[in-house]
């Protein structure tokens, strides 16, 4: 009996932490660089690759929807944007039956750029902070945070 019980706690513990670190895992890795056009002028890029079977939610998602990706960028002095932040590839829109609400998503990847100029200066530094929530058709991640320092020269 002792043994029995012992081996299905176990097992139980076992399936348990399991779970917790698969729903650790984050289900989207970010990448950043810089792409000098000439000596002072270039754009950052800021790519989110998407594990299959995983979305990222666009911007503006309806309030009872899910949390929207939201986008910080800040530039040191004598480096200032030339440009709003693009996003590629397109949106998809669908009628998400978890939320139960049409949402927009990106799937696989989504690359973020913005343009800059150096104005009186050679070197630089861009901040950017996304926060986005990952989902596939089960189950959420908790919203994340990532932030990068970016070095311009």
């Amino acid at each position: 009996m002792k043994k029995s019980f012992l081996l299905s706690a176990t097992m139980f513990l076992a399936m348990l932490l399991s779970a917790f670190a698969v729903s650790a895992q984050d289900a989207v890795k970010w990448d950043s660089s810089v792409r000098m056009k000439s000596a002072t002028e270039g754009e950052i890029v800021v790519t989110g690759t998407i594990e299959q079977g995983y979305h990222v939610y666009g911007f503006n998602q309806p309030e009872d929807g899910p949390v929207s990706t939201s986008i910080q960028m800040t530039a040191t002095k004598g480096l200032e944007f030339t440009n709003k932040l693009t996003y590629s590839p397109k949106l998809v829109k669908m009628m998400d039956e978890m939320f139960g609400t049409e949402v927009t998503y990106w799937e696989n990847k989504v690359t973020f750029t913005r343009k800059f100029r150096l104005k009186g200066a050679k070197t630089g530094k861009v901040t950017f902070s996304v926060t986005y929530m990952a989902c596939n058709d089960a189950s959420c991640q908790p919203p994340q945070t990532q932030t990068f320092e970016i070095d311009v020269k």
